[in-house]
């Protein structure tokens, strides 16, 4: 599980092991679309207060 560790520590935000378990995969892809929505709630907040 080196590899994990580094591929974190380079700037990864998550990390697939193969053989994968669907079920897992399923949770981490809802779980960056969760991310990358509140993300661009987020955004679209802070251009609204600060133009």
């Amino acid at each position: 599980m080196e590899h994990v560790k580094e591929a974190i520590n380079l700037g990864a935000s998550d990390f697939i092991v193969k053989p994968f378990k669907p079920n897992e995969l399923n949770d981490k892809v809802a779980k960056h679309i969760r991310i990358a929505n509140e993300l661009r709630i987020i955004r679209e907040d802070n251009s609204e207060l600060y133009g």
